[in-house]
C-alpha cells in the first residue's frame, strides 16, 4: 500500500496494476478475523480488505488491454501463477499450502482497505460503484453453482437458505433460470425470500447422506459472473440490493 507516495513512481511489477480504491466490501465477520476470534490464520501486521472497486493509476509494461483511468473490480482470491491450487483470500485467509502462505506473507500481504492497492483486475461497467462492490459477495455462491454446472430449468436445493451467502445463492440460482427449493428453520425468513420472487418451493427437513464442497471459486467463474451482470441478469442496485456506505 502506498498512501504517502506516487504509486506510478513505486511500481515496476509485471502483469499487475496499481488501483486507486474507490470502495471495498466488508464481511460480516471482518471484526472477528482481525481481533483473533475467527480461526482464519493470517500474517501480521497487514492491511485488511476484501473485493473492491477502483480506477487504474499505473500499469505494468506488459499489459495489452487495460488503460490508466479504467474502472476495475479487484477480486479477493489470489492464485499462484505457476500453481493455481496455491491460493489464498487477500487479507482474510492465508490458504492451505506452504505456497499460498508464502504468496500472502511475502508478496500480497495487504488488502484493499487503503488508498492504493496492487492487484490483477477485471474491467468494470456503467453501474453504481457501491453496487459493483457487491460482486465480491455474488462470486462466492455463484462459483459453487457454476462449478456443479447448474442449468436453466434444473432444480437446485439451497440449504440453509436464509444465511448471508446462502440467501444470495437463492437469488443467483433463480437468476440462472433454475427452480429453487430452499431449506430453512425460519418460516418468516423463507417467507421473505418467497415475497421477493426467488423461492419456488420450500421444505423443512431433508436427510443428506453425503456432503461435498470446494474452497472458493475459479477465475473462469468470475468472468462468467461478469457476463451475467453485463446482460442485466443481476440488476444490482435496481431492486436487487440496497448498498450502504461506511467511512
Amino acid at each position: 500500500m502506498f498512501p504517502n507516495h506516487s504509486p506510478a513512481g513505486l511500481y515496476n511489477d509485471l502483469s499487475s496494476a496499481i488501483i486507486r480504491i474507490t470502495a471495498a466490501g466488508i464481511l460480516p465477520y471482518h471484526r472477528e478475523i482481525y481481533n483473533g476470534q475467527h480461526p482464519n490464520p493470517i500474517p501480521t501486521p497487514l492491511v485488511g480488505g476484501f473485493g473492491a472497486i477502483g480506477h487504474i493509476t499505473a500499469l505494468a509494461p506488459d499489459t495489452a488491454v487495460l488503460k490508466s483511468g479504467q474502472l476495475v473490480y479487484i477480486d479477493c482470491v489470489i492464485r499462484g501463477r505457476d500453481d493455481p491450487d496455491s491460493f489464498f483470500l487477500s487479507a482474510i485467509y492465508e490458504g492451505f499450502s506452504e505456497g499460498s502462505r508464502k504468496l500472502m506473507r511475502d508478496v500480497w500481504r495487504d488488502g484493499t482497505f487503503a488508498e492504493y492497492a496492487m492487484r490483477d483486475c477485471v474491467v468494470g461497467w456503467d453501474f453504481s460503484l457501491l453496487d459493483l462492490v457487491y460482486m465480491g459477495y455474488l462470486a462466492v455462491p455463484y462459483g459453487g453453482l457454476w462449478d456443479i454446472g447448474l442449468e436453466a430449468r434444473e432444480t437446485v436445493i439451497v440449504c440453509p437458505a436464509t444465511g448471508f451467502y446462502s440467501g444470495i445463492g437463492v437469488q443467483i440460482a433463480a437468476a440462472m433460470g433454475a427452480r429453487v427449493i430452499a431449506m430453512g428453520r425460519s418460516g418468516e425468513k423463507l417467507g421473505k425470500l418467497k415475497e421477493e420472487g426467488y423461492l419456488m418451493g420450500a421444505t423443512k427437513n431433508i436427510r443428506v447422506s453425503e456432503i461435498m464442497g470446494k474452497m472458493m471459486y475459479e477465475r473462469d467463474a468470475v468472468m462468467q459472473l461478469v457476463k451475467m451482470i453485463e446482460r442485466d441478469l443481476f440488476p444490482l442496485g435496481r431492486g436487487f440490493l440496497d448498498t450502504k456506505m461506511f467511512g
